[in-house]
């Protein structure tokens, strides 16, 4: 857990750098944003048709231990991933040096995957690779969303409520599945993993439906 605490104290200390973020020209900022939001669409696309590929086309949904994580290209796959949640802090950096303030809920968010994919790679729980599957399909989406944001404010507005229901509704299907399909196959230390993963994700999910209460439906109410 070495890699993953020192990663997630550099990320709490970056109100700190705040200022020399602050101080990027806007045209690096815009077209540093633009590769950034682009390059996270296309990793996570290909990631996306990759896991989509095995699960439909080759193994199926299998629930057992280290069905998935025995095979190297499956293994070096996951492990791109767990590498790209590190990645995503720049998500915070790049608000910041944009003068704006992240919400509990992106930081939360970023440190518990660092924190979840580091257990889950290091013990090669198979749960994971659902989970990227998922995860992956919704930012494929999300990050797309954010790079055609930064050319134009005229996206309609339902566009990114839909984006957010996305995400709900794939931190969803998780703790409604996995716990289940895991629970007679897999070893009990990836099983605490697994209930670390879903206590995670039920956190989570209050604070995406706190967000969306707040963002798409109290504003309608005062209207």
């Amino acid at each position: 857990m070495i890699i993953p605490s020192v990663a997630t104290l550099l990320y709490l200390e970056m109100p700190a750098w705040k200022h020399s973020l602050q101080s990027i020209s806007k045209p690096h900022l815009f077209w540093f944003s633009c590769f950034h939001n682009m390059a996270l669409s296309v990793f996570s696309g290909y990631v996306f048709y990759r896991t989509t590929e095995i699960i439909f086309f080759q193994d199926g949904f299998e629930f057992s231990h280290r069905f998935f994580f025995q095979r190297p290209e499956i293994k070096t796959l996951m492990w791109w991933v767990y590498m790209s949640k590190y990645y995503e802090f720049i998500d915070t950096a790049l608000l910041y040096a944009s003068g704006k303030t992240p919400i509990f809920l992106q930081k939360f968010h970023h440190v518990g995957a660092v924190i979840v994919w580091h257990l889950a790679n290091i013990h090669e729980c198979d749960f994971i690779f659902f989970v990227s599957w998922l995860n992956c399909g919704v930012h494929t989406i999300m990050y797309a969303y954010y790079l055609c944001s930064l050319f134009t404010r005229r996206i309609p507005r339902y566009i990114k409520q839909t984006i957010t229901t996305m995400q709900i509704c794939q931190l969803s299907a998780g703790p409604l599945i996995l716990p289940a399909g895991y629970y007679y196959t897999e070893t009990r230390e990836n099983y605490k993993i697994l209930m670390v993963f879903t206590a995670y994700v039920m956190y989570l999910l209050y604070l995406f439906g706190e967000f969306m209460l707040n963002t798409y439906f109290r504003p309608m109410c005062l209207s």
